[in-house]
């Protein structure tokens, strides 16, 4: 009777399980289905949504949308998942784009916001209200601290009253240079100074244009290099200060190219060569060469300049090396150069004092011919 109760329990069994089996099979395709309509969905809503966008490029099952590329949406849940996707910017576009943000919404949010700063705390003086960040460099839209806001306004109101000895009211303690200050409004946060001027300014600059105008580039020659006059030494693009009146009040100075400096040692050189029978040239070789010895340098700023005076026995190694030619049919002419120029070759060389001179012949290229090669 055992056997037989386990007999049954056995086929019961094996038979519940066919059932199980045959109702997964017919569920299978039902369920697939289900998924690929879902899967469908996806696809055709971000596709839509990717249209009606600018920023997308495309749709993409990748969640990160692959190299090159960001998640804009993503559309997941029941069945394949879809993602819209754009173009990712480089680390300084991304920095670039941060900046313009903050720029734009600091413009919309005046007088709160008064600058953006790469610094997190936006410097001493200020702090951040908001933060333009992710990909590529953060910038932080600042406001002034109410106690730093305390001290501007506490000296602007001082200067506007203490007009026309106030000019100005700045955070450079000492007010820079040909200003002196005249107020100091200290406490919590960034402190002020009203400032006056010192005097005198006007007459540096008056000082420099008329120099200026004295040795204007138009002029030309070894005096014509100012350009302009200017408040910084800096002078600009391409300029350099080759002048400055300094003293009480304001700086100013004059602007020239900054190859002036060396010109002007080029041109002190020819003027002390003009004046000196002795000097036969000027040169920017130290030591002046073969030939020569170093009378005077002109130097500081820009390359340096050297007048030279030919040490003597230059105009014998020339004769003997004329001689040379004269009884010598394959030379062709005396030359200072060891190359002899395009066309010749050296031939035979004359030295001792003095500059070297070479003899030359001409230069015999291949199949005979003594025309050089096209």
């Amino acid at each position: 009777m055992e056997r037989i109760n386990k007999r049954h329990v056995l086929w019961l069994c094996a038979f519940f399980g066919v059932l199980v089996v045959l109702a997964a099979l017919a569920a299978g395709p039902a369920y697939a289905g289900k998924w690929k309509d879902a899967s469908k969905r996806h696809e055709d809503a971000c596709n839509t949504w990717c249209s009606s966008n600018s920023e997308c490029t495309h749709c993409s099952t990748l969640k990160n949308c692959g190299h090159g590329y960001e998640n804009l949406r993503s559309w997941d849940g029941y069945g394949q998942n879809w993602h819209a996707c754009k173009k990712r910017l480089s680390y300084s576009q991304a920095g670039e784009q941060n900046h313009t943000e903050c720029i734009d919404w600091c413009q919309g949010n005046k007088p709160r916001c008064v600058k953006c700063s790469t610094y997190a705390g936006c410097g001493p003086g200020y702090k951040s209200i908001k933060t333009f960040g992710g990909r590529g460099n953060n910038y932080f839209a600042c406001e002034r601290r109410s106690d730093t806001a305390d001290r501007m306004n506490e000296c602007d109101e001082w200067c506007s009253n203490n007009k026309p000895r106030c000019v100005k009211c700045t955070q450079k303690d000492g007010c820079g240079a040909g200003y002196k200050t005249i107020k100091s409004f200290r406490g919590p946060g960034i402190n002020y100074f009203a400032c006056e001027d010192r005097g005198h300014s006007e007459q540096n600059e008056v000082d420099c244009i008329n120099w200026c105008r004295d040795h204007h580039v138009r002029l030309g020659g070894p005096n014509g290099w100012c350009h302009k006059c200017s408040k910084t030494s800096g002078c600009g693009p391409g300029l350099t200060a080759i002048k400055s009146w300094k003293g009480k009040g304001k700086n100013w100075y004059a602007c020239g190219n900054r190859g002036y400096l060396s010109e002007q040692n080029k041109w002190e050189c020819y003027g002390y060569c003009n004046t000196h029978d002795n000097c036969a040239r000027c040169m920017r070789v130290a030591g002046c060469g073969a030939g020569y010895k170093q009378l005077e340098a002109f130097g500081g700023k820009g390359n340096n300049w050297y007048a030279c005076e030919d040490r003597g026995g230059s105009e014998d190694n020339y004769e003997r090396c004329q001689r040379y030619c004269q009884y010598n049919e394959s030379c062709k002419k005396c030359d200072r150069s060891p190359g002899c120029g395009q066309g010749y070759e050296h031939l035979k060389t004359f030295k001792g004092k003095g500059r070297n001179w070479y003899a030359c012949e001409e230069k015999t290229y291949r199949g005979g011919t003594l025309t050089p090669p096209e």
